[in-house]
């Protein structure tokens, strides 16, 4: 599972301004964004554990691939 986060200058609803907002991803998907200026949060709800099996069979789907197609040449 990947987890990533970066800075963005987003519109804050409580200080009705643009300001410089943490953004949380888990595998590409938004978590969680957060105001650096009023530390308001805004959580989204992902299945962590789906987003774990959904990785995991993907690079188990590459790796049969691979494998089949290295079958093939010998």
């Amino acid at each position: 599972m990947k987890d990533t986060q970066m800075e963005a200058g987003l519109y804050c609803n409580s200080c009705k301004e643009e300001l410089p907002h943490h953004v949380y991803y888990i595998n590409g998907k938004i978590v969680r964004v957060e105001c650096q200026e009023c530390r308001r949060t805004m959580v989204f709800k992902v299945d962590v554990l789906k987003e774990s099996i959904k990785r995991s069979t993907s690079v188990s789907l590459l790796n049969l691939t691979e494998y089949q197609k290295n079958i093939k040449k010998i």
